[in-house]
């Protein structure tokens, strides 16, 4: 084997030469994808149920409303009340674990920072789909409610960085399909 001296020891070998990839690698390579929700979500095992995610809006009316006594209550099986209780921030509440910050609250009131989010912010109405409620901005994407990433900085780390990272190390590195198919069910950017 030769002895690698001067400027080819600094040099790292490529990840096609069958290195791991690190994650700064694969969030750059990432980058070129654009997530979209394909029109029919894919669904691995179990009954399909037409659950409806609430808008953050909308599930403050349903508490108004349910306060109210001649309201019933439309939902009776506990399992779809399950099912929907821990679906939005699953995925979110995983990286808060892991990385030792909460991504809402890192992302939370930043979005002017980012030159995308930032036009959203000052034109609410021209953009129907776009929700903002305490500080973070929402994407309405079908019958789903996606929270938007914007392109900041916490830590000296990119927020969609270690969105991309945690999510991969959490599929076990099952590769970038997996993990793009799961970042599109709770997170969007552009």
């Amino acid at each position: 084997m030769p002895l690698l001296t001067g400027l080819e020891v600094r040099a790292i070998a490529p990840a096609a030469t069958g290195r791991a990839e690190t994650s700064r690698e694969f969030s750059k390579r990432i980058k070129r994808v654009k997530l979209i929700v394909p029109s029919e979500p894919n669904q691995e095992g179990g009954e399909d149920r037409n659950i409806a995610v609430p808008t953050p809006t909308q599930a403050r009316n349903a508490n108004a409303n349910a306060s109210q006594p001649n309201q019933a209550a439309t939902r009776t099986d506990p399992s779809v009340a399950d099912a929907t209780a821990g679906s939005d921030s699953s995925l979110l509440e995983y990286i808060g674990d892991h990385e030792a910050i909460s991504l809402e609250d890192a992302i939370r009131n930043k979005y002017s920072e980012d030159a995308f989010f930032k036009d959203i912010l000052h034109r609410p109405k021209e953009y129907k789909n776009f929700l903002i409620d305490k500080g973070l901005i929402y994407l309405q994407l079908q019958d789903i409610l996606v929270l938007c990433v914007p392109d900041v900085i916490v830590n000296e780390r990119s927020v969609r960085e270690i969105a991309i990272s945690n999510t991969h190390v959490l599929l076990a590195h099952l590769g970038p399909q997996k993990t793009l198919d799961l970042l599109r069910d709770h997170v969007w950017w552009r």
